[in-house]
């Protein structure tokens, strides 16, 4: 059985993701389906712990040449 997250930690919507990225809410659901990014589901909505939205940016960052 899963242990139930902090309720303290802040959630973000599929909506406030996207536009801090610049894309689609519906793009946000699509990666959440595919398993690229971990959420909570309420009901027909999605939900993101900010912890969860910054490993997403962190496993999403891409190496420029010269970087370690």
């Amino acid at each position: 059985m899963k242990a139930i997250p902090d309720t303290d930690e802040p959630y973000l919507t599929t909506a406030q993701i996207a536009a801090k990225l610049g894309v689609t809410p519906q793009h946000i659901r699509n990666l959440i389906e595919q398993g690229v990014m971990r959420a909570i589901r309420t009901g027909k909505h999605f939900r993101i712990t900010c912890a969860d939205f910054a490993d997403y940016l962190k496993l999403s960052e891409v190496k420029t040449h010269g970087e370690d």
